[in-house]
């Protein structure tokens, strides 16, 4: 039996995710969502190296994000550091306790 729906979501990375969010909260859930990968989170992914983890997609958000919805979602669970805003190259990696990874 074919399932017909009022809404069809093309893709589960940030952009599509937010879509069924907003969706959602607003009453509608007559939607699905098609991925062509076998995960969610578009770009945003995690993957090894060596013995770390390193996560993958955005990582700065600059300037006027307010309608950003990977900044709205930072902001909500308190994750905007504001305390810095010069990019340091030379200390672009960290381990899951924060710690720098060496580029060795």
């Amino acid at each position: 039996m074919e399932k017909h729906y009022c809404v069809v979501i093309i893709g589960a990375g940030i952009a599509g995710l937010s879509c069924a969010k907003y969706l959602i909260e607003n009453d509608i859930h007559d939607f699905i969502i098609i991925e062509a990968n076998n995960q969610i989170g578009g770009r945003c992914e995690t993957i090894p190296l060596m013995e770390h983890q390193i996560e993958l997609g955005t990582e700065i958000l600059q300037g006027d994000q307010s309608n950003n919805p990977l900044y709205q979602l930072a902001d909500e669970h308190h994750l905007i550091d504001y305390s810095n805003n010069e990019f340091d190259r030379d200390d672009c990696f960290h381990d899951e306790d924060g710690e720098s990874i060496d580029e060795d």
